[in-house]
């Protein structure tokens, strides 16, 4: 994107490195007066830590003078490497701060409509998902262009079941998991409660609760367990949905993301009957459940929204 079409005044030689921080990878984008490059994937393990990443990428760019980072980081990233370091650090937000920011600059084709609903520009909107863990955040709007991002927890809600085999599937990931007695949406929605998940659905069918890796499930995905372990997850996905847009208002719409739900995607498995009629749930049927059937469902499809909201939040606090 051209730095002059897009309104960024920006002196001197400094360069912004837009920088979305996971558990695996890192994506960057270099952001100067001239304008952005595109956006690059590295992976994490082929650096000490993540200064080590920067300064590897600072000298395969060509940076030269003046450098600022702009990070968006999950919770569990290790950060002490900076204690000793010279790099800059411009801002630093939650990974699913960043990426609602972001979710909210996309256009049409960088996501995909599950479910069309009805426009409401009035009411929030919010981006959540499975990744290594269950990211949300609410995007609270202050204008047409503006909107102030409110970072939660994410998925640490306490699990709710409406079905017989729901509870059970909740009884059972107790059982399950190491050491701990609370069974939160995490621990069944996400790249960390997916295998809770499996290991249930075989007791539950009388089968060894083997211990397998998400991507093994989503190849399994044919099989009976396969196939139960799927349903049930986009069930509690439902669920879980459908408490964060009641919480938190966000019936103008919401966004899908994280590297679970975009794996399920691209293998052709999301299954939108279990989603939504779990999502769309509700006693209130005259007005929380029309509500939620007329909430829109999209899901984004791109790699970069973070640094797209990276991008977003440096123009908000009038950096660019």
């Amino acid at each position: 994107m051209d730095a002059g079409r897009s309104g960024i005044k920006m002196g001197n030689n400094e360069t912004y490195i837009l920088a979305d921080i996971g558990g695996t990878h890192l994506r960057y984008a270099c952001l100067n007066g001239e304008g952005i490059t595109p956006p690059t994937k590295v992976q994490l393990s082929e650096y000490k830590n993540l200064v080590t990443c920067f300064e590897s990428i600072i000298e395969l760019e060509g940076i030269k003078g003046d450098v600022a980072l702009v990070m968006a980081v999950t919770d569990a990233a290790d950060l002490t490497p900076f204690e000793h370091s010279s790099l800059k650090i411009e801002i630093q937000v939650n990974d699913f701060e960043a990426s609602a920011r972001g979710a909210v600059t996309l256009t049409h084709d960088q996501t995909i409509s599950l479910h069309d609903g009805t426009k409401n520009k009035e009411y929030n909107r919010m981006i959540c998902g499975p990744g290594t863990g269950l990211g949300l955040a609410y995007m609270l709007p202050i204008d047409e262009k503006k909107f102030k991002v409110l970072r939660t927890f994410g998925g640490h809600f306490i699990a709710t079941s409406q079905t017989d085999e729901q509870h059970m599937i909740v009884d059972l990931v107790r059982r399950v998991q190491d050491k701990e007695d609370v069974v939160s949406f995490e621990g069944i929605v996400s790249g960390r409660g997916l295998p809770n998940l499996y290991k249930a659905i075989c007791m539950l069918h009388g089968h060894l609760p083997e211990t397998v890796e998400c991507t093994k499930i989503l190849d399994d995905a044919n099989s009976f367990i396969g196939k139960e372990t799927l349903r049930l997850f986009h069930e509690f996905f439902g669920l879980f949905v459908n408490t964060a847009v009641i919480t938190g208002h966000a019936f103008g719409g919401v966004y899908l993301d994280g590297g679970v739900i975009q794996a399920i995607h691209e293998r052709g498995l999301f299954d939108k009957k279990p989603f939504f009629t779990m999502m769309q749930l509700n006693a209130n049927k005259k007005i929380v459940a029309k509500a939620l059937e007329e909430t829109p469902v999209r899901l984004i499809d791109t790699s970069f929204v973070a640094i797209q909201g990276l991008r977003a939040l440096l123009e908000d606090q009038g950096a660019i």
